[in-house]
């Protein structure tokens, strides 16, 4: 009998809405306890933990700088940007490593002689370059014009009056 009115007390605590025990209660933390659940295993899967991408990026650096030493051409770049700015620069390819490759040239050939004449050899050069431009310019004027280039002027020519006496 007491087995009884024990069953029938745990009844009317799940119907009795004043009970720790009410059966909505009990369903809507059942509910919310499901969907952080859900939540948090949606997080697990799909969101990565902590500098996730910073280990990746520095792993990823680490292997390529086993692979191709990358940093020595770095500074060689920025002996580059030296040039720009007009300093003296000196680039020793002494001890480079190609992949399992090591690179020693020495200087074979010393062109230390021209870095005095290094502006009128540019001077020379440029001048060269412009007369060429000219004469390409006057070209394209002349085909704008007559329709024809200056060296097809004589074929034109010839061909319109008729050619040369045979």
């Amino acid at each position: 009998m007491k087995g009884v009115l024990n069953f029938l007390g745990s009844i009317l605590d799940y119907i009795n809405p004043f009970s720790e025990k009410f059966f909505l209660k009990v369903l809507i933390e059942w509910i919310g306890n499901f969907f952080i659940g859900l939540r948090d295993l949606f997080i697990s899967l799909f969101v990565p933990e902590d500098n996730y991408f910073t280990n990746k990026i520095d792993d990823i650096k680490y292997k390529i700088s086993q692979k191709l030493p990358y940093q020595d051409y770095m500074n060689m770049f920025e002996t580059v940007k030296q040039v720009e700015s007009g300093e003296d620069i000196s680039i020793s390819l002494d001890n480079y490593k190609v992949g399992n490759m090591n690179l020693n040239m020495p200087k074979f050939i010393n062109f230390s002689f021209i870095t005095k004449y290094k502006n009128t050899w540019y001077a020379w050069v440029r001048g060269f370059i412009f007369v060429f431009l000219i004469i390409y310019n006057i070209n394209q004027i002349i085909k704008l014009l007559r329709g024809y280039n200056v060296a097809d002027g004589v074929n034109q020519l010839n061909n319109s009056s008729g050619g040369v006496n045979k």
